[in-house]
């Protein structure tokens, strides 16, 4: 009896080890396994998506395989870089691939490594023992390289087109992109050259995160409005109407910061600082184009409900002594809480041509005889494959221009 006893635990053992591992997607293998290293994050221990609910649909959807690419376009301290950190360590343990890294500079990449990647690695015991202390003999890894069983992650910089190169990587994830050279070395874009090196795996996967810069220069802004364009809505606790929060609907009295409130888009009520941090818990991604297959998610600090600072009454108040001080402080700091707290572009400021006032200078004249005005003509010629196509101009005084004659000679 003892030994068909024993014989049956023996079995539920052997056949417990012979069962494959739960299949999880990235946000659940974080909930599982993923621990935040103390000194490196404002709460450190077990991850939890709960506390930032708007971190696990983008991570779900670095396996989701009718997502083409993952594009974060947000602002600075609202878990962008745990959202890396864990799909790092989900392909390093539940699908171990081959991985690139891209950082502006290696520089920052080493930075990255040192500060946030090895503490992650070390504090999680799921991946502890899978890659190994650059500090051992023959360990096979440095600072900007490492290997692990079924799989190795590298480390480059844009500015470092050697590292871009002689790759082939199933997960390709990049970082800070507006901060990338316009060129690596002299052989491209770094972005396109880094996406290359997953060109032979199916299931690739490409992750583009950054906070945007100037507008028409940014490449995190070009490749969300390429993207279905999420946006994280939050439903009114009054009218229970979804939306997006806009600094627009911040409000407080003047001189009074400390009672600022934000004021509701669709049934105009004042909603309280946790009125908004449920708002937030309660929220979900809408995507504007959902049938472009690139998941693209923009998130300003006006989502933010973690790190309040003691000196101030509320988030709301921070943010608005935040915004306060930096209009203040002149343009460019102005610009920096642009991008960094509302993630969004820049527009520099110029001289603007209105198309009114240029009309209404318009005048109807004739070219037979040349008008009054007419001191010189020039001509331009352009070449065409099979015509030469001209126009000549007429030149008066302090630049004034009179467009005479333009046609074509096959």
């Amino acid at each position: 009896m003892k030994l068909r006893q024993k014989f049956k635990q023996e079995t539920t053992r052997a056949l417990k080890l012979l069962k494959p591992p739960p299949k999880l997607d990235v946000s659940e293998w974080a909930d599982a396994h993923r621990y935040l290293a103390r000194g490196t994050s404002a709460e450190a221990g077990k991850f939890s998506c709960d506390r930032l609910p708007y971190q696990r649909e983008p991570m779900q959807s670095l396996t989701d395989p009718t997502a083409a690419g993952v594009v974060l376009m947000m602002g600075a301290q609202m878990g962008k870089t745990e959202i890396l950190l864990n799909a790092i360590g989900y392909f390093i343990d539940a699908q171990p691939s081959p991985m690139l890294v891209v950082y502006p500079t290696l520089d920052v990449a080493r930075k990255f490594s040192t500060k946030k990647l090895a503490p992650m690695v070390a504090e999680s015991p799921r991946i502890a023992g899978r890659v190994r202390d650059p500090r051992t003999r023959d360990s096979g890894n440095t600072i900007l390289s490492k290997e692990f069983r079924g799989g190795s992650l590298v480390l480059a910089g844009s500015n470092s087109p050697a590292s871009l190169r002689q790759l082939s990587c199933r997960v390709v994830v990049q970082d800070e992109i507006d901060s990338y050279e316009p060129s690596a070395g002299a052989e491209g874009d770094p972005c396109t050259l880094a996406d290359a090196r997953a060109m032979n795996f199916h299931d690739a996967v490409l992750v583009k995160a950054s906070t945007p810069t100037i507008r028409g220069a940014s490449r995190i802004e070009a490749a969300y409005e390429d993207s279905d364009c999420r946006q994280w809505h939050c439903p009114c606790p009054y009218c229970g109407e979804f939306q997006v929060l806009k600094w627009a609907q911040v409000k407080w009295p003047e001189g009074n910061p400390e009672e600022a409130y934000y004021l509701c888009e669709h049934c105009e009520r004042e909603i309280s600082e946790l009125e908004r941090v449920q708002m937030v818990l309660a929220g979900k991604w809408i995507a504007q184009h959902p049938e472009r297959r690139v998941r693209g998610y923009h998130l300003s600090g006006l989502n933010r409900i973690m790190g309040r600072k003691k000196q101030f009454a509320s988030y709301l108040h921070e943010f608005v002594v935040q915004f306060l001080d930096a209009k203040h402080s002149g343009r460019e700091n102005l610009k920096v809480w642009t991008n960094t707290f509302l993630a969004e572009t820049w527009e520099e400021q110029g001289e603007r041509i209105s198309l009114t006032t240029a009309m209404e200078r318009a005048e109807d004249y004739k070219t037979d005889p040349l008008p009054e005005g007419v001191g010189v003509l020039t001509a331009a010629v352009d070449v065409q494959k099979d015509r030469l196509e001209f126009e000549v101009m007429g030149w008066g005084i302090a630049e004034e221009s009179w467009g005479i004659l333009r046609g074509a000679i096959h």
